[in-house]
């Protein structure tokens, strides 16, 4: 009796279907320190392309004034659109001086000023974000693979 048992317990091992499973170890997600190149570029763009106009202005007055003004001491002769030198608060300064605009254009001016402020203010910021690194979660995937008996002989399977 004790050896029909233990014979019909090897037989029932040798053909019970029988899988066989390697799974590898699944690295769990980390940070990584990343920098956005894409963000920053973008944002250096943005800034030159509101600056620029901005920093002509800021020129050309200079130059203007400089030509008024003659031999007379640079302090007493000031530049109107010196603000503009600044990047971001510079059209934000010359709101307050536009009085010697005309009406008509005024709110116009002021409107393309805080635009302009605004646009260089977004571009900078860009232009940080994109240079400073930050922890980016990077996350990997699963891998499973599953070794089966086949009819005569063994299957292979995996999950990827």
């Amino acid at each position: 009796m004790r050896i029909t048992s233990s014979l019909l317990g090897l037989i029932l091992v040798a053909l019970w279907p029988v899988t066989a499973r390697a799974q590898t170890q699944t690295p769990s997600p980390r940070f990584e320190q990343r920098s956005e190149l894409d963000v920053a570029a973008a944002g250096l763009g943005l800034f030159a392309l509101s600056y620029t106009p901005m920093l002509a202005a800021a020129t050309i007055g200079s130059s203007e004034a400089t030509k008024e003004c003659g031999s007379v001491p640079r302090k007493a002769c000031p530049n109107e659109l010196a603000p503009l030198f600044l990047p971001v608060a510079g059209p934000f300064w010359m709101l307050g001086r536009l009085g010697d605009v005309p009406a008509n254009t005024r709110e116009l001016a002021a409107i393309a000023l805080v635009i302009d402020g605004m646009a260089q203010g977004v571009g900078l910021f860009g232009l940080g974000y994109g240079l400073v690194p930050h922890a980016v979660l990077v996350k990997t995937e699963q891998t499973e693979i599953a070794v089966t008996p086949y009819g005569a002989g063994l299957g292979l399977s995996g999950t990827f």
